[in-house]
């Protein structure tokens, strides 16, 4: 299996965090990876046997080419046969910068979005080009299409929001966040509202357990309990009933289940270039 990242071009920098391919042209049995909340959504292109998104009350869709926006809680992603993905990951505000509908704890089909015939030309244009960085333009050529003009003031009070949140590992105050940025509580939980799907208090509790969930996962030997400490969580008890909450499994099941491509996907800030098994 290979998994590879790759930094978005500069015109795209604002609205896409990185774009990754992953190949594996070995047919296997179904195999199953939890996918965790992080604030993020995605554009996936299929370019091989599509998978299955499992959600939490059981619905089973398939993974096909879609765009899926954030998530509040876990969802199982499986897998069998082989399989080929690219895909971008944009940044929190992204689908309002590509003009896709606000989607919270859902995807939609790709091809509802650009049409039948686009996503077809799509899927062959990434097709005939090899494993690697050369896969991910025909994506960066239709999002630089599908781009949309926003109010700058709004994209950077929303920007500013999501660096205050993102950079603290505790849960923030996002009335004084929005008292620091003199835009007041309301105006910051509209643009919250309008460009994520998402209330800013909703988006910070999604952070703070990411950091915890990545914490956990690169610190293998580190202590749980100093690990709630630092994430702000009131006691260990409160710390256990959020981590079943975004993952549906306990913390020493989540470090058993998750290694591999997922444990290196959902590290936060150590991403890696590349990875092969």
């Amino acid at each position: 299996m290979q998994y590879q990242t790759f930094p978005p071009p500069t015109d795209l920098s604002d609205a896409v965090e990185h774009f990754w391919a992953i190949e594996n042209p070995r047919a296997l049995d179904a195999h199953q990876e939890i996918l965790i909340p992080n604030g993020r959504p995605t554009v996936l292109i299929c370019i091989g046997e599509p998978g299955t998104r499992i959600w939490v009350d059981g619905t089973r869709l398939q993974n096909a080419s879609n765009v899926a926006g954030l998530i509040t809680s876990p969802t199982i992603l499986e897998q069998s046969g082989t399989s080929s993905y690219v895909a971008a990951q944009l940044r929190p505000w992204g689908l309002a910068l590509f003009g896709f509908p606000k989607l919270v704890d859902q995807s939609v089909s790709l091809e509802n979005a650009i049409g039948g015939e686009s996503l077809e030309a799509l899927i062959a244009q990434c097709s005939s080009e090899p494993f690697g960085e050369q896969r991910t333009a025909p994506l960066i050529e239709l999002l630089r299409s599908l781009r949309k003009p926003q109010t700058q003031r709004h994209l950077d009070d929303i920007r500013t929001a999501i660096e205050a949140i993102d950079g603290e590992v505790s849960l923030v105050s996002i009335e004084r966040l929005a008292c620091g940025m003199q835009l007041g509580y309301e105006r910051l939980y509209r643009r919250f509202k309008s460009m994520l799907g998402l209330s800013p208090k909703q988006y910070a509790s999604i952070m703070r357990f990411y950091s915890f969930a990545s914490d956990l996962l690169e610190n293998d030997n580190g202590s749980v309990a100093q690990l709630e400490s630092l994430q702000g969580y009131y006691d260990q008890a409160h710390a256990a009933r959020e981590f079943k909450r975004y993952t549906g499994i306990s913390q020493r099941q989540f470090r058993q289940t998750l290694n591999g491509i997922a444990k290196l996907m959902q590290i936060r800030n150590h991403l890696p270039d590349s990875y092969k098994n």
